[in-house]
């Protein structure tokens, strides 16, 4: 049985530009980072939970995308669905993606505060601690609620394991 990770963007407070304050707004979007992993062949995509090491070494992998309800650039009616689908080409804690030059340039501009601890204001804040390696990000053909993964849509902020049924 094939695996696969679920997790949710843009679910907290949010201005607005449609994401948190101290959040750069592509941070909280979808298609920047698309387009990012289009142009480049990747984009690193950060959480602030932590991913087992069996979980780590399973790559690569499918990823779903949760876009809460403030993600502005997905279609109102898929907002607050999973409604993206990726590949997970590798998973990275910081220490390991710092100590790797060459993989630092799928890193966004955006995404990059996670990686210092300081936001675009100058407060720090805890860094990222786990990192995902995406490509081939694409909307899937409908938008999917967290029942229909069997999850509870609570349990995206921290990512969720699911089994893999191919969704489309």
């Amino acid at each position: 049985m094939k695996k696969a990770i679920v997790w949710g963007v843009n679910l907290g407070f949010v201005d607005k530009r449609g994401c948190p304050s101290e959040m750069h707004v592509c941070e909280g979007l979808i298609y920047p980072n698309l387009y990012f992993a289009k142009k480049f062949g990747a984009v690193y995509w950060d959480h602030c939970w932590k991913v087992s090491e069996k979980i780590r070494k399973s790559v690569p992998m499918s990823g779903y995308i949760y876009a809460g309800k403030n993600v502005y650039d997905v279609p109102y009616e898929r907002r607050g669905t999973i409604c993206f689908r990726a590949t997970i080409k590798k998973i990275l804690t910081l220490e390991e993606l710092l100590e790797n030059s060459e993989e630092l340039k799928y890193v966004p501009e955006w995404r990059k505060q996670c990686l210092n601890g300081v936001w675009n204001d100058g407060t720090e804040h805890e860094r990222s601690p786990t990192w995902f390696k995406l490509s081939h990000i694409k909307p899937l053909s409908r938008g999917y609620s967290p029942r229909e993964f069997g999850i509870n849509a609570d349990f995206v902020r921290r990512g969720v394991y699911v089994e893999d049924k191919n969704w489309r």
